[in-house]
């Protein structure tokens, strides 16, 4: 889990790039603590945990099952435990919907990019290229952060080339 956090975290950084409007320290935080709430799930949650891997196995994305076992997932304990800590709102915001920013009317940037980083670290995870293509991101995102979908496929490439010699 801490070297998908910290990948994510340095794949954050690099996207920054892509968008001017958005400075390093709004995305590294957010993506470092996006999934704290495995952590914690990770630490209280053993019985359930078996149930929830169960629901995985057959396909259902991890925050799905969560949902469906505990009824919530590890983003919003994450962001729970950020609110009583004082944090932002927007790291919070972003840590709350790094599954599914386009639920959020007025999302900010780092949101996205904690999002599509996250994705990008997914995908690269998954060497087979069958599955990586499965994880697609949003259009609604793409378009936010301005970035075309030939634009998407060389980043992907990128953090690919770039998680490997990590």
């Amino acid at each position: 889990l801490w070297h998908h956090l910290i990948a994510v975290s340095n794949a954050a950084e690099s996207l920054e790039k892509y968008n001017k409007n958005i400075t390093t320290e709004d995305v590294f935080t957010p993506a470092l603590l996006h999934d704290m709430g495995k952590l914690v799930l990770g630490t209280f949650v053993k019985e359930e945990f078996h149930n929830i891997k169960k629901i995985t196995a057959q396909g259902v994305p991890l925050e799905v099952a969560e949902n469906m076992i505990l009824g919530t997932d590890h983003a919003e304990i994450g962001a729970q435990i950020l609110a009583n800590w004082s944090f932002p709102s927007d790291v919070i915001d972003a840590v709350r919907w790094h599954h599914n920013p386009e639920r959020i009317k007025n999302s900010k940037l780092q949101t996205e990019i904690v999002y599509l980083s996250n994705l990008l670290c997914q995908a690269c995870d998954n060497g087979d290229s069958a599955e990586r293509k499965s994880l697609m991101p949003s259009a609604v995102v793409l378009d936010r952060l301005g970035i075309k979908s030939d634009q998407y496929e060389l980043i992907s490439n990128k953090v690919s080339i770039w998680l490997n010699k990590l």
